[in-house]
């Protein structure tokens, strides 16, 4: 499967994940393994030496990422 094809499951998989009848647990461990799926298909780049203005970027690329989990 292709990332963008795998990305798109996850992403649909995490807006239907309903609590339901789950303890907050069970569905919160169920939202976070969907996250650290979704990180795995990141496509970019590492960086091994960075400037002080790459790094800033990335703290607010990583901060943004955050922000935009539900909880």
């Amino acid at each position: 499967m292709s990332n963008g094809v795998r990305k798109y499951k996850l992403n649909k998989d995490l807006n239907a994940l309903r609590q339901n009848t789950n303890s907050i647990s069970e569905y919160y461990t169920q939202i976070k393994g969907i996250w650290e799926e979704l990180d795995a298909t990141c496509d970019l780049p590492r960086i091994s030496d960075a400037s002080e203005e790459v790094n800033n970027f990335l703290q607010v690329l990583a901060k943004q990422k955050e922000e935009q989990k539900p909880f």
